[in-house]
């Protein structure tokens, strides 16, 4: 007897499942409205939920870090109030999860694919969920609504220095795709435990020296090579290498506020120091003379004029920035970096910047560039011109080539973040 009552009671255990499964949305939606949520059941949903966005969605480059992706993060502290009664970005009439009428929640649109989306089926370039998933993702949605999680009233938002009202977008558009603007650093950071590739290239001859060396591409170039890694999600340590002088540095970037979110200041603000050690030296010279040392210290400072314009005020100085093999002596470089970017599509932007000497060594022009930046498929891409083949603080804060100074020379920077 007791058998026979335990094996119906999985068959219709089993039978349950697949129609919850399979069940039209309607039917489903009808059913979301009878299941009691209480508080260990919406616990649970709110993990089994949590775990899928990890794994699907909350990644590095997609709907996680300080700036995600569509402005939405997924991430387990975040997503419940980054999506209850908050507009699609794609379609504004549509909520990304409709607490009054769960069914027409734009999320769930998104992962279960159709006409009625704008892009593509969620998760980007991974298989859609399974059907098991996509069913815990609705109920956990439907458990929103039941635990009465609603937009604040008006009189309950707060408003920032910056005139913005703090709780009315959960996530800000970050005021620029990299880590840098070309050379300068901006106040963008690697969130926790992410790790930044970057890859960056200066052809040494200028676009000006003539046909037979195709606007400089078929001459020589600098790079640089560099790991970041997010100790924390405002400190970041970083090694690289430079061919030019082979030349290693170690930095670090502390992210003191951000623009809105820390003290409501109206603007962005990192620090960023390191040292750099030169390799190539004089035959006899020691390694580690301190002539062949390089401190350095910038303070990038950013504001976000509109969704699309941001401005970059970057003071610096470096020291011993004198190239040994120009000119004798050492000497010490203080500048201030001014840059600008402009979004023009998603994804794609201008950026110009330069950076005029205020004090000490120097040489014949400030260094200037300009070009683009594009965010596509999780990677930063600038392609520019500038003046500087400088790769390093010490290197390009003097000014450009020392010895033509202003010819301008093509460049790029790639950056890639797990």
């Amino acid at each position: 007897m007791n058998a026979t009552i335990t094996k119906g009671t999985l068959v219709l255990f089993a039978a349950t499942l697949c129609w919850l499964v399979s069940a039209p949305r309607a039917e489903r939606a009808a059913s979301d409205e009878t299941v009691t949520f209480t508080d260990s059941l919406r616990a649970a949903l709110n993990e089994r939920a949590a775990a899928i966005f990890k794994r699907s969605c909350a990644t590095s480059g997609c709907h996680a870090g300080a700036y995600p992706k569509a402005r939405l993060s997924l991430e387990p502290a975040k997503m419940a109030e980054a999506v209850a009664n908050v507009p699609s970005r794609q379609i504004d009439t549509l909520m990304l999860v409709d607490t009054k009428a769960p069914h027409r929640s734009y999320l769930l649109m998104k992962i279960r694919g159709g006409g009625a989306i704008k892009g593509e089926i969620m998760p980007i370039d991974l298989p859609p969920l399974k059907a098991a998933d996509v069913r815990t993702i609705e109920l956990w949605a439907a458990s929103l609504a039941a635990s009465g999680t609603e937009d604040p009233a008006p009189s309950e938002k707060k408003k920032t220095l910056s005139g913005r009202e703090d709780g009315a977008r959960p996530v800000e558009p970050p005021p620029f795709y990299g880590v840098t603007l070309i050379n300068l650093p901006t106040t963008v950071t690697p969130g926790r435990g992410e790790i930044l590739v970057r890859v960056s290239h200066r052809f040494y001859y200028p676009v000006n020296a003539g046909r037979h060396n195709l606007l400089g591409l078929d001459g020589p170039a600098f790079v640089l090579l560099s790991l970041e890694y997010g100790i924390r999600d405002r400190v970041s340590a970083r090694f690289g290498r430079t061919n030019l002088s082979d030349e290693a540095q170690l930095s670090a970037a502390v992210r003191l506020a951000r623009e809105g979110m820390d003290l409501s200041l109206p603007f962005s603000a990192t620090l960023v120091a390191g040292a750099a050690l030169t390799t190539t030296r004089p035959a006899g010279a020691a390694l580690f003379d301190t002539d062949n040392l390089h401190l350095s210290a910038q303070l990038a400072l950013s504001r976000r004029i509109t969704d699309r314009v941001s401005l970059l005020c970057v003071p610096s100085i470096a020291g011993n920035t004198r190239r040994p093999e120009l000119s004798a002596g050492r000497g010490h470089t203080i500048a201030l970096g001014i840059g600008a970017r402009a979004v023009v599509l998603d994804g794609l932007a201008f950026a110009g910047e330069w950076v005029p000497v205020l004090s000490g060594y120097e040489t014949k022009a400030a260094a200037w560039g300009l070009g683009i930046e594009a965010l596509r498929g999780g990677h930063v891409f600038h392609v520019f011109l500038n003046n500087a083949y400088g790769l390093t603080p010490n290197q390009y804060l003097p000014g450009g080539d020392p010895a033509d100074g202003g010819d301008a020379r093509l460049g790029f920077n790639i950056y890639r973040t797990f």
